[in-house]
């Protein structure tokens, strides 16, 4: 893990809008939630000294109800790391991304500005 924070990375997802109820899945670290069965989503950093934990608390504020694709993952080997592409159209892209040879993936995420993360990304299926 070295000196990043991935460690305190955490994060909820949920089913039926919101962040009070319905908690379908959670996890630690760089986790990228696929399956479409969930419906929002909650992210913080976890590290926080135990006289923070109303700030915390008070950060559920930040529940984003409306859990939509922000992004693109494409992992070739899971020993290297991940490309992530970020994107506003990620539905649009992913699907693009789909229907290219595996051999032209990376070379296409490259071209179309995605980052290389080095560290282990971790995906949860969240059934319907």
């Amino acid at each position: 893990m070295g000196g990043d924070m991935d460690g305190c990375k955490a994060s909820l997802v949920y089913r039926n809008g919101g962040c009070n109820c319905g908690q379908v899945a959670s996890g630690t670290g760089n986790i990228c939630y696929v399956g479409g069965g969930f419906t929002s989503g909650y992210w913080y950093q976890s590290c926080r000294r135990r006289s923070l934990l109303r700030a915390t608390e008070s950060d559920m504020t930040k529940c984003q109800s409306e859990a939509k694709p922000t992004g693109v993952v494409f992992t070739e080997d899971s020993t290297k790391g991940s490309w992530i592409l970020k994107s506003s159209n990620a539905d649009e892209l992913f699907s693009q991304l789909e229907n290219l040879p595996e051999g032209e993936k990376a070379n296409w995420l490259k071209s179309n500005g995605a980052s290389f993360t080095a560290s282990t990304m971790v995906t949860k299926t969240v059934a319907n």
